[in-house]
Parts: C-alpha cells; structure tokens; sequence
C-alpha cells in the first residue's frame, strides 16, 4: 500500500466501523459531483449525510412493514375509492 492509498483505505475502515453503508458507497461519487459544481467542503458533507439519513429512514420503514407481517402489503393505490 503506498502514502496515496492509505487515507481512502482508513475512510473506507473507518466508514464500515461506523455503520455508515450509505456515506461509504456515496462517498467518491458525490465527491466527484461536488468537485465539478464546485461545491464546498460542508456542502460534500452535507449531502452524504442527507443520503444516509433517507437511506437510513428508508431501510427502517421496510424493517418495521417485515417485522409487522401484514398479509398483504397496501398502498394508497390500491385502495377502492368511492369518489372515482
């Protein structure tokens, strides 16, 4: 491992460790976006924390509907309604 790679590997562990999935597979993506709008340093973070914390929201809104064991999952769509 040479000097250059040490800081992207230590990012990766340390993201792992947190239990940050989503900010460890947005990280260079969304770096590369705010490279090319010019985006400053809070705004990167800004951002990867927004995404972690709707993927976050998300997964656990899936975990809770598993874990009630509904029949059949409804949605607003599939209802009947008596106004149409």
């Amino acid at each position: 491992m040479n000097d250059q790679d040490k800081p992207t590997v230590l990012l990766e562990y340390y993201l792992k460790k947190l239990r940050l999935p989503t900010m460890l597979r947005e990280y260079a993506p969304m770096s590369a976006i705010c490279r090319d709008e010019r985006s400053d340093f809070p705004i990167y973070l800004l951002r990867l924390a927004e995404r972690e914390i709707l993927d976050r929201e998300k997964r656990a809104a899936e975990r809770r509907i598993k874990e009630a064991r509904f029949p059949v999952v409804k949605t607003i769509d599939t209802f009947d309604c008596l106004f149409r």
